[in-house]
């Protein structure tokens, strides 16, 4: 099965690449979109990125990390990895 795995940061989501059948991961790149647009529209394209992606590739499965605080507590950054995850859904 091949899996995208995604990693949410706030200039850049980083992306790595496994291969079950392989047993290992491997670095796959980042998506970087550099542009001044609303919080929706940045989501949207990344989004978009991912999706194409996901086709291009013939992902299985993508796995996003979702930063908690230590109380295990959504934080800021939570709430747009799972703006992320709901704007990748609608395009599935």
């Amino acid at each position: 099965m091949k899996v995208l795995g995604v990693d949410y940061g706030t200039k850049r989501l980083g992306l790595a690449f496994a291969d079950t059948t392989l047993g290992m991961v491997l670095p796959y790149g980042v998506v970087a979109i550099r542009v001044a647009i609303k919080k929706t529209q940045l989501l949207e394209r990344q989004a978009r990125a991912i999706a194409d992606i996901i086709v291009k590739d013939g992902i299985h499965l993508v796995v996003m990390g979702f930063p908690y605080d230590t109380q295990g507590r959504d934080t800021p950054m939570t709430e747009r990895v799972k703006g992320l995850a709901f704007e990748l859904g609608k395009l599935s």
